[in-house]
């Protein structure tokens, strides 16, 4: 009994401790991903290149075929979802496979950010090449352009039977905010 109740008494103040240094190793600020990025753009020296910031995503997915009758083409919309991820687009410097890498913040593991995608430059930095990397593996190509300064739009068109499945994504510029001037001039 004796034994027991200083046990008990042990394991009490080895909780006691632990709890204490528990609450004591998170007194320093801490900052999310998405802060860092946000110092990222804002970084001293270079400017951040129009294409780079952290973006709204947006899809839409359309079936058009011709009516078999009439031969008028008919589009329907299969899919639309509306600011389903926030991603970060930034400058890749060790893959010379690809200029800019995209970056999920929607993951909820706070240690690790899934890169979804990667952009290639072509026609000056005013389109891209986009590569998605679907959860599957699977890798779709996209066709993308700067159209405003804050909207980055890319398609992908594929053809099932007789339909052609078109999915599109507005990429709608959260941070940092170009002014209409400033970005006239970047391009």
């Amino acid at each position: 009994m004796k034994y027991a109740l200083c046990f008990m008494a042990l394991v009490f103040s080895i909780t006691t401790y632990a709890q204490s240094q528990k609450s004591k190793r998170f007194q320093h600020e801490q900052v999310s991903f998405e802060d860092m990025i946000h110092r990222y753009l804002h970084r001293d020296g270079t400017s951040a290149q129009p294409v780079e910031g952290i973006y709204s995503v947006s899809c839409i997915i359309t079936k058009s075929k011709k009516h078999w009758l009439s031969g008028k083409q008919v589009v329907r919309v299969l899919d639309r979802k509306d600011n389903y991820a926030r991603v970060a687009i930034i400058k890749e410097t060790l893959d010379k496979k690809r200029d800019y890498m995209e970056v999920s913040l929607s993951n909820k593991d706070a240690t690790k950010y899934p890169v979804v995608g990667m952009l290639v430059t072509i026609l000056d930095g005013e389109g891209f090449k986009y590569l998605h990397t679907e959860p599957d593996g699977t890798v779709l190509t996209f066709s993308m352009l700067l159209t405003h300064d804050d909207l980055l739009e890319g398609q992908f068109v594929a053809s099932k039977r007789k339909a052609l499945i078109t999915t599109r994504l507005s990429y709608f510029k959260l941070f940092p905010k170009v002014e209409g001037e400033d970005f006239a001039q970047s391009r």
